[in-house]
């Protein structure tokens, strides 16, 4: 047996054991948990959090209201609201908006779209409940704020499971900091290489990913020495960019194909509800064992039900919990949504999935697919289009990921060892621009599972503190 048939074994093992159907069953059987309990609170708040999201946009300044249900007092956050949103949106909006929905539409036709939106709405109070759970058990510390899954899953989860939420805090800070050296780095870099080698004809050459993974070192490290703030800054300037110029190209599209567009809308609604639709819609896939692939390409996106993004959310400077959890549920409404929903529109209008045989595995065949869709309108700018907004994508990611790891790191080993996290994550470019964007995608797959496990443990255990911090929807 050679090694790479020996290491393809392992990763199937591993990928079956954290992605089987039992950890698909916990997604959706906590986040209907959640929606029923709340009384379909992603619903009812709908407004109202758009009102709350929007203003703080248009004036970023802190709420300085007391928060309720809490004896001691409230720690100052590190940065604002808006910035927290940026900080995750930049790690959520990643090359899973372009490749990802490619993907989960070849696997399960066009109706993939349609579980998308219901995959997305029990993402949005999956979320909403991680960040009021963040912000609700976050620490001041001399250096300012810390909190995330790891901090209520060791705070918050009682009595007699104390010491299991203490092992599960332990569990999901070693994933992360895995996962973010795959999922948030190399695979990134992977998908960088993919499309920029596409867009640009320069072949698999090793000279221009040896380039590329020096200039992705060094524009990591030069913000990673900023720290956070810097962090939160560029992500603060990043993604409105990066966001209007990917919509207002899918949106250039769609007017050009307008004809198009109400059927391709029927389309999704039709093949949803056929057979193959149900069964592989969920997230994109046409059997149940692919179909937890595709569920794993959701939240390589939105990352609801994952904890991630909690860190970055525990340090807002919002004071109410249930406000920052309205953060939460903007942040997988627009990058399921609007993004994923743009992305799925443009390649239906564009007609590059007709005649595509389903079913194919290659995990470049998305990126191919969204290249020509795009040019079928800008011509040989589609696939530089594509390429750029990849970049702008993975990188923005990568940014996000890196605060991810930063806090995981500092968790386990504490704030003195940082710079040598941040000297191994820069460096973890080059492997992901000399590595195949496949192998990188599997392995991050199996981190992406270790962190969810214990984020549910802890989501389960302490729902009542979440019904009990989600307020009535009063008129304002």
């Amino acid at each position: 047996m050679t090694t790479a048939v020996l290491w393809n074994q392992i990763l199937s093992l591993a990928e079956k054991a954290v992605w089987g159907f039992p950890t698909l069953l916990l997604l959706v059987g906590i986040g209907l948990y959640f929606t029923v309990r709340t009384r379909f609170f992603q619903l009812r708040a709908f407004v109202p959090m758009l009102k709350h999201v929007l203003g703080g946009i248009v004036s970023p300044k802190a709420a300085q209201e007391t928060e309720p249900n809490r004896s001691e007092p409230c720690p100052n956050g590190s940065v604002t609201p808006f910035q927290s949103l940026c900080t995750a949106l930049s790690a959520t909006i990643g090359t899973g908006n372009v490749a990802g929905v490619a993907y989960a539409m070849l696997m399960g036709g066009a109706g993939a779209v349609f579980w998308m939106w219901v995959a997305a709405f029990i993402g949005m109070i999956l979320k909403y409940a991680e960040c009021v759970l963040a912000v609700q058990f976050r620490t001041a510390t001399p250096d300012g704020v810390r909190g995330g899954a790891m901090y209520y899953l060791e705070k918050g989860v009682p009595g007699a499971f104390q010491k299991l939420g203490r092992a599960a805090a332990v569990v999901f800070g070693v994933s992360a900091l895995a996962a973010s050296f795959g999922m948030g780095n190399m695979s990134q870099v992977a998908a960088m290489k993919e499309c920029l080698e596409s867009a640009f004809a320069t072949g698999r050459r090793p000279l221009f990913a040896v380039l590329l993974g020096g200039l992705v070192c060094g524009a990591t490290a030069l913000v990673l020495c900023g720290g956070m703030k810097r962090i939160a800054a560029v992500s603060e300037r990043l993604v409105p960019f990066m966001a209007v110029f990917y919509t207002a190209g899918t949106v250039i599209i769609l007017v050009c194909r307008a004809d198009r567009l109400l059927p391709a809308l029927a389309l999704i609604f039709k093949e949803a509800f056929s057979p193959a639709g149900i069964f592989g819609g969920f997230t994109g896939c046409a059997l149940l064992r692919t179909m937890s692939w595709g569920f794993r390409r959701g939240i390589f996106s939105n990352e609801a039900g994952l904890g991630s993004s909690t860190v970055i959310h525990a340090e807002s400077a919002e004071k109410v919990p249930y406000k920052q959890g309205y953060w939460g549920i903007f942040e997988v409404f627009f990058d399921t949504c609007v993004i994923c929903t743009l992305t799925a529109l443009v390649l239906l209008v564009s007609g590059v999935l007709d005649g595509v045989p389903g079913g194919c595995l290659a995990e470049d065949a998305g990126f191919a697919l969204a290249g020509k869709a795009f040019a079928s309108v800008f011509g040989r700018f589609g696939n530089v289009f594509v390429a750029l907004a990849v970049t702008i994508f993975a990188f923005s990611s990568l940014l996000g990921w890196s605060f991810y790891g930063m806090r995981a790191w500092e968790y386990l080993f504490g704030k003195k060892s940082l710079p040598l996290y941040k000297l191994l994550f820069a460096a973890a470019a080059f492997p992901g621009a000399l590595w195949g964007v496949e192998t990188v995608l599997r392995v991050s797959d199996v981190f992406n599972g270790c962190m969810v496990l214990p984020n549910l443990l802890g989501l389960v255990v302490l729902s009542e503190t979440v019904i009990r911090l989600t307020p009535k929807i009063k008129k304002n």
